[in-house]
């Protein structure tokens, strides 16, 4: 039986090797889709609130919905966006660098790597996931992008350095972008989208603070002025009265 399955496994992955010869950016581009959706689903339930009785079944069906309207959105900028551009950033990488297999040169494709490739790929990724947390406007899209960008930056030039040292030791260049999408979407990818979501989080809940504040400041200034009025009222009326 466990042999059966290690057979199928085999099979599967020597399908999924064929598929990558034949069609290598169809094929690259549903593996990014399918991991940048599964990296939104497992985000979303990750940063979901607590349950609570008061919310009603049509809540929770509304909820349930959003959850995979922002999966389907990342699924499709991973399929269309994701994946074609990893293809062809990372070909140009390994084009500019064939044949080229010295520690000099490959550390020089680390820092093509790190310092042309990273930035686009986080620039337009941030620029996605702060879209579906629902952020609209461009000027905070950008905010949102300036933000977080080197911190981000930071952390993926170690991943990604420890990430080539592998892969140009052990694994073949056509499976260089499936590997690097595996890591940076499904385990990177899926870190940052959960510190994106909480800092939204957070956002709103600041906001609606403060909205709260200045409604409570307003009503109180609201109430102050009724009392000076009904004073001033009242001092009208004990002069008429005289």
């Amino acid at each position: 039986m466990g042999l059966s399955k290690a057979v199928q496994r085999r099979s599967l992955f020597q399908a999924y090797l064929q598929s990558l010869d034949a069609r290598p950016v169809l094929t690259k581009s549903i593996t990014a889709g399918s991991l940048f959706a599964l990296s939104e689903l497992f985000s979303g339930r990750f940063t979901a609130p607590k349950p609570t009785s008061t919310k009603s079944k049509e809540q929770k069906i509304s909820e349930i919905k959003s959850e995979l309207v922002a999966a389907l959105k990342l699924g499709l900028y991973g399929f269309f966006i994701c994946g074609p551009l990893d293809h062809h950033l990372m070909e140009l990488v390994q084009k500019a660098f064939v044949g080229r297999t010295s520690k000099r040169w490959q550390a020089l494709m680390i820092a093509a790597v790190n310092f042309l490739i990273l930035p686009i790929q986080h620039v337009i990724g941030l620029a996605t996931l702060s879209a579906v947390n629902g952020v609209t406007k461009p000027k905070e899209i950008v905010g949102a992008i300036k933000g977080s960008l080197l911190k981000i930056l930071q952390m993926a030039w170690v991943l990604s350095t420890v990430e080539m040292i592998v892969a140009q030791k052990y694994i073949p260049e056509s499976l260089w972008t499936p590997f690097f999408t595996a890591i940076e979407v499904g385990l990177f990818g899926t870190f940052i989208n959960i510190r994106e979501k909480l800092q939204a989080q957070k956002k709103d809940k600041l906001d609606q603070a403060k909205a709260e504040a200045e409604a409570k400041s307003a009503q109180t200034e609201t109430e102050a002025e009724a009392e000076v009025e009904a004073e001033f009222e009242k001092v009208e009326e004990e002069k008429a009265s005289e």
